[in-house]
């Protein structure tokens, strides 16, 4: 893969390379469609932004998942929801084949000093502390193809991208992507005997108290998946700095078909 870029931009159309793609069929990864709208929700903020010396900071944005993202050129719209003296709000849809096939909702907000605040403390080991993990290819290209995953003893995975994930990559955009990946990091049922075939994820949310800096980014997750065939995921974000924010995901899972059915999907944890 020879590309600068994960996806390049021509007006409202998105066009995904190959690194696009998810682990199942022609469609994209959900990290790739979340980076997709918040990214083009991110870029819409800076060109409506009329205060550069104290600009809009990204803080919210949750995306929905309607249907598996066809990989291929995507039309975004992005709509001003309403835009005040401190705030923004701002929707973006992804149209393919006539059809929306995802959306998502972006908050933005300008920062004020509030003197005395307490700040984390918590510094997380660096990536370069932690075993590499590894992403079983699914026989054809995928994001996975150029990522590249760490994790430490304190249990915080570390994911980056080697090119940005579009020209002029934004700190929302990323986190979104990375946070796509812990629905299927330290899964409670393991991938040697898993229970569930697929998780495919419906929504993605994430929060940013700061703007992260990459091109590192980690998390820490706790999932709840239960016998009903529903889950969610609950992730700490973090940077080399320490933790900026937090994101959550809702899935359906897919029962196995027997006992020679294997998980879809690829076991990233070493074993520490």
């Amino acid at each position: 893969m020879s590309a600068d870029t994960i996806f390049s931009i021509d007006g409202n159309l998105w066009k995904p390379e190959h690194a696009a793609g998810g682990f199942n069929g022609p469609g994209m990864h959900g990290g790739a469609v979340g980076a997709m709208l918040t990214g083009a929700c991110e870029l819409k903020a800076q060109e409506l932004d009329g205060d550069k010396a104290n600009p809009l900071l990204p803080l919210t944005a949750s995306i929905y998942l309607l249907r598996p993202v066809p990989r291929k050129a995507t039309e975004v719209r992005v709509e001003v929801l309403r835009q005040g003296g401190r705030g923004l709000f701002l929707r973006a849809e992804a149209w393919s084949d006539g059809k929306m096939q995802a959306h998502a909702q972006a908050a933005f907000a300008r920062g004020a000093l509030c003197e005395g605040m307490p700040e984390p403390e918590f510094v997380p080991e660096p990536p370069e502390t932690g075993k590499p993990g590894t992403l079983t290819g699914p026989g054809h290209p995928w994001l996975g193809d150029v990522t590249e995953m760490r994790m430490t003893a304190e249990r915080i995975s570390w994911y980056r991208y080697d090119r940005p994930l579009f020209p002029g990559e934004t700190p929302m955009a990323l986190a979104a992507s990375v946070a796509d990946w812990s629905s299927g990091t330290w899964r409670p049922d393991g991938w040697r005997e898993p229970k569930a075939k697929w998780f495919p994820n419906v929504e993605l949310g994430v929060r940013l108290a700061r703007p992260p800096q990459g091109p590192w980014i980690g998390f820490r997750n706790r999932q709840h998946w239960r016998q009903n065939g529903l889950g969610t995921t609950e992730t700490e974000l973090f940077d080399r700095n320490g933790p900026f924010g937090a994101a959550s995901q809702s899935m359906v899972l897919t029962p196995m078909d027997g006992p020679a059915d294997r998980a879809l999907g690829s076991p990233p944890e070493p074993t520490f």
